[in-house]
């Protein structure tokens, strides 16, 4: 039977990369970290020395929505950069609620949990 995608997930996704490739927030330099990153994601490469597990497209528009946010918060600072100061002060300030969503709000537990996870991946890969 025919997966049906009624969230239009892939095309999401792809809309997604298409918006980080053309984003003017973001540097060259971490376009390219992002995107290899969730191209490594798609083909189950992000863990090193461990049973390669292909992550859906559904978790890399997640993990690339969280990205193009931490680089904006972390400012010009290249990804591959930053350094574990820069990085425990951005995890402080979004656990005090000093970083805040899109909308001006504080952002819930499950979503700080998902930022963080993203950042662990990234710097696990």
């Amino acid at each position: 039977m025919a997966h049906i995608d009624i969230h239009k997930t892939k095309d999401r996704y792809n809309r997604q990369k298409h918006f980080i490739l053309e984003s003017k927030e973001l540097s060259e330099h971490n376009k390219r970290i992002i995107m290899k990153f969730l191209h490594d994601a798609e083909l189950g490469k992000t863990i090193r020395h461990r049973q390669k597990t292909k992550i859906g497209e559904g978790r890399c528009l997640k993990l690339g929505m969280n990205l193009r946010q931490i680089c904006k918060w972390l400012g010009d600072t290249p990804l591959d950069n930053v350094t574990p100061e820069q990085m425990e002060d951005f995890i402080y300030k979004l656990e005090s609620d000093s970083i805040l969503n899109k909308y001006g709000c504080k952002f819930k537990e499950s979503s700080k949990r998902d930022i963080k996870k993203t950042i662990k991946k990234m710097i696990r890969s």
